[in-house]
């Protein structure tokens, strides 16, 4: 049977659960699809002849569950629904001797073939309203003449055999799950619903049995795992960091004082209204005194003089294939409407840009009025630089992979960019960043469109457009940085036409709340990344002074150095590859760069300060100056690969919750907010100590040779292509290495994970031999001490990758995560090494058991 699985509605939570005779009282509120499924659990686990199904027949996002029964003379189904009054599963339908299920997508039926003689027969049924409804059945008993039945009515044979050809040909045959192997048992309620089992039959139940039958969550969208309770640690590290400064002293931290100093000087609201817009003035005053396209450059080309728009945008990144030196990236600048949104969605691009202009507008006309324009005036300038962005937006096609990939595989020179351009400034504006200058090496062109058509228009008959774009755009991003009034606006928090304004006390805590997360951010969030964070390098400096312990940083090197020497001895002794691919492997082991817990070079924070004399407007265009020309002053160097250059790349920096390879620089890198209690400790043995922070640093090890990782060369440059798989690899060790990789990808396929939900082998590949890396250095680590406790090893193993859900955020998971499930990396993992089936006495006939020849061994 095909097996057709499709992902699970959102979930409306209710109250309660009976399961047979079994009460679950816990505080956690089921929905009716989780108490379906944990029916099915239930009722499956009494039984290994027993299976489920879950599915939703009607399209009503509540799933039905489809629970049949092996019988001597064929099958029996049952159908239960969710009923919604009582809060419990009913059995609303009981059919003998079916031997297959089959859904009709287009009209919402199931259709059950039962045995008979001498044909099947097929029943319809329909789920309307909570009831199931019988339809129309075809019997398979023959009359005289060749006659069927249907409903009791006589039918022709032929109309009979159509109606049969007609099911096979357009229905979806469904494919029951059966808990022969292993529940996942994180879904809250599963373990308690399977009940309790051996070691032998199901590692990771077995082994957290006590923690699994617990309420730990008590929403739908919690998470109960290691990382949830390491991120909440983070945040409560960051939260004692920042208010608490007799244990925290700025003296201690150059980038807390950087936090510290910018947080005062944004809330001082009295210094601020003292000042009003007047330090704004003099910016909008410049660029109105452009009196010629000459004139409108030299603004364009000094960031203190035009510092809120030059037209572009300017980061600095490196790629896979341009993997060696930064270069330098321009994209759009920022309209008066989300670009790339519009871009992206051109079905709701006018209601977009409608929408976006509204409020664009009411600050702007708002700020200009305080400037002393009239409203009049107000009006012309708002139209010019719309007239300028409806032309430029015109040139600019929509977005498509295929130019995604263009524009990282488009590498020019600056000057061979630059030269393109006869009337925009673009080699000036450069300049101005400091990102154009001798050696400054490679850049990319987002959307070379934009530039060419701003080239096309950058005449000095549109100069009022360029100069009233830039008075528009120069005032609508002032506002934040200027009186209490107008950082009011810009944060949302006044309306025109607000019945009742908020208070000047509410404002001010509102916008002091605001400014306090801006000074903690990292830059983990998705519009912080693409800014590269206001304070992320002062934030992350600040918790490496008070968070890194020396010691543990010391261990965990000496760690990963023993583990760097082991693998290197199993890659010299890997009998699948040949002396050549050992000695090319090796060699990138031993280019790898670790980074532990703290930068092995730090990153001066100095840039980030922010001048405190005069106004707040002042301090910032200086700072947002400052920290444009640390950027740009990356482009065309070297990327140094024992820098962690987290003031380029904030999402990756100390605070990040993980761990990490990085392919494209083959650096390993062990964040030190992903040491906690349950990953290491100086306090844990040899044993935990392997099984927890040991099998996720081979992981991350072993990453660089995974199925993505084995595309990189060991500077991290992509060699890997399509046409030439197998990259640094000799072709003959990439075959055999792809064998194995197959097979994991084929075993992953045939494991059975949740009902209506299918794992993708080839989606979870890498991660999965990755985590049987790890295990195998550990394990390779262990047969050096005579004494290694083996259980104690396994059973850290298993407790590291507890977790508790719901069922429809574990279920959405598996799609999304490019990880296996937990309860699968816990059990999948050990069945692959003999000393787990020694260590437990696993044969042949437990759960647990995987015949040899099946087994998966990479390395």
């Amino acid at each position: 049977m095909k097996k057709i699985w499709k992902r699970l509605a959102a979930l409306t939570l209710t109250a309660g659960l009976v399961l047979g005779s079994r009460t679950y009282t816990w505080a956690y509120e089921y929905s009716g699809n989780a108490k379906l499924y944990l029916q099915g659990v239930e009722e499956t686990a009494k039984s290994e002849k027993n299976s489920y199904y879950l599915t939703d027949i009607d399209g009503d996002q509540a799933m039905e569950l489809l629970l049949a029964e092996e019988k001597t003379k064929g099958d029996a189904l049952s159908v239960y629904l969710f009923d919604e009054a009582e809060k419990t599963t009913k059995k609303v339908l009981d059919v003998k001797k079916v031997v297959a299920v089959y859904r009709d997508q287009d009209g919402k039926k199931l259709i059950l073939e039962c045995k008979g003689k001498p044909q099947n027969s097929f029943r319809e049924f329909t789920v309307e309203e909570g009831q199931v409804k019988k339809g129309d059945f075809y019997s398979s008993s023959k009359k005289k003449g060749g006659t069927y039945y249907c409903n009791k009515k006589r039918i022709k044979k032929k109309v009979y055999k159509d109606y049969v050809a007609g099911i096979k040909a357009n229905a979806e045959e469904l494919v029951f799950f059966k808990n022969n192997v292993w529940v996942d048992s994180d879904v809250i309620g599963a373990a308690q619903a399977a009940g309790e089992t051996s070691l032998r039959d199901d590692f990771h139940l077995a082994s957290n049995y006590e923690y699994l039958t617990k309420e730990h969550i008590q929403s739908d969208y919690e998470m109960d795992y290691f990382q949830t309770e390491l991120s909440d640690k983070l945040e409560t590290d960051l939260e004692a960091m920042f208010t608490d400064e007799e244990a925290y002293p700025s003296e201690k931290s150059e980038g807390l004082k950087i936090c510290r100093d910018y947080y005062a000087f944004a809330t001082d609201w009295d210094k601020r209204d003292q000042y009003g817009v007047e330090p704004l003035k003099p910016i909008v005053e410049g660029i109105e005194a452009a009196g010629t396209i000459d004139s409108l450059s030299a603004l364009l080309t000094d960031p203190l003089k035009s510092p809120f728009s030059n037209l572009i945008s300017f980061r600095v990144s490196n790629t896979e294939q341009h993997n060696l030196t930064w270069q330098g990236c321009i994209r759009p600048d920022s309209f008066s409407f989300d670009l790339d949104l519009y871009i992206n969605t051109p079905e709701s691009a006018a209601t977009i840009m409608e929408e976006d202009r509204k409020a664009f507008s009411e600050r702007v006309l708002y700020l200009l009025d305080r400037l002393g324009y009239s409203h009049e005036k107000g009006e012309e300038i708002l139209e010019n630089c719309y007239r300028l962005e409806n032309e430029v937006v015109k040139a600019l096609p929509p977005y498509s992979e295929e130019r995604e990939n263009e524009f990282y595989e488009t590498i020019l020179d600056f000057s061979e960019l630059t030269a393109q351009y006869k009337h925009f400034p673009l080699k000036e504006i450069l300049q101005g960043f400091g990102a154009y200058r001798e050696g400054s090496g490679d850049i990319k062109s987002f959307c070379p469109e934009y530039l060419a058509k701003l080239d096309e228009l950058y005449t000095a008959e549109n100069l009022d457009r360029f100069r009233d774009y830039l008075i528009a755009h120069t005032v609508y991003n002032a506002a934040g940085f200027l009186d209490l009034d107008s950082a009011a606006r810009a944060a949302g928090l006044i309306y025109e036409g607000e019945a009742e304004p908020a208070s000047r006390e509410e404002l001010i805590e509102e916008l002091n709340s605001a400014y306090e997360a801006e000074s903690r951010d990292t830059g983990t969030g998705g519009q912080k990344l693409r800014d590269n964070a206001i304070f992320s390098v002062a934030v992350e400096n600040a918790y490496l002074d008070f968070f890194v312990n020396e010691e543990d940083k010391k261990a965990i090197t000496a760690m990963m150095e023993e583990f760097r020497d082991t693998f290197r001895s199993m890659l010299m002794e890997e009998e699948w590859m040949s002396q050549a691919g050992r000695e090319a492997a090796v060699e990138k082991l031993d280019a790898m760069v670790f980074q532990v817990l703290s930068p092995n070079e730090p990153i001066d924070p100095g840039y980030l300060a922010v001048p405190e004399d005069g106004s707040f407007f002042d301090g910032m265009i200086r700072f947002n100056a400052s920290k444009a020309e640390h950027i740009a002053s990356f482009a065309g160097q070297a990327v140094d690969r024992n820098r962690w250059s987290f003031d380029l790349e904030p999402l990756f920096g100390p605070t990040f919750v993980n761990c990490s390879h990085e392919a494209s620089i083959n650096q390993v890198r062990i964040y030190p907010a992903f040491i906690g209690e349950r990953i290491f400790s100086s306090s844990m043995s040899k044993e935990e100590q392997l099984g927890r922070i040991g099998t996720i640093i081979g992981h991350e090890i072993t990453h660089g040779f995974d199925p993505n990782g084995s595309r990189y060369d060991k500077n991290g440059t992509l060699v890997g292509t399509d046409e030439t798989p197998w990259g640094w690899f000799p072709k003959e060790d990439y075959d055999n290495y792809r064998e194995r990789v197959d097979k994991l990808e084929a075993f992953y396929d045939a494991q059975p994970v949740l009902p209506d939900i299918r794992m993708v082998g080839n989606t979870k590949s890498g991660e999965a031999a990755a985590d049987m890396g790890g295990m195998a250095i550990c394990l390779k680590l262990a047969e050096k001490d005579p004494d290694f406790d083996y259980e104690a090893y396994f059973r850290a193993w298993a407790d590291l990758w507890r977790k508790q859900g719901s069922f429809s955020t574990i279920s959405g998971q598996v799609a999304g995560d490019p990880h296996p499930p937990t309860f699968l990396r816990t059990n999948i993992t050990v069945q692959q090494f003999d000393e787990f089936y020694e260590t437990f006495g696993v044969k042949e006939g437990d759960k647990m058991y995987l015949a040899p020849e099946d087994r998966v061994k990479i390395w």
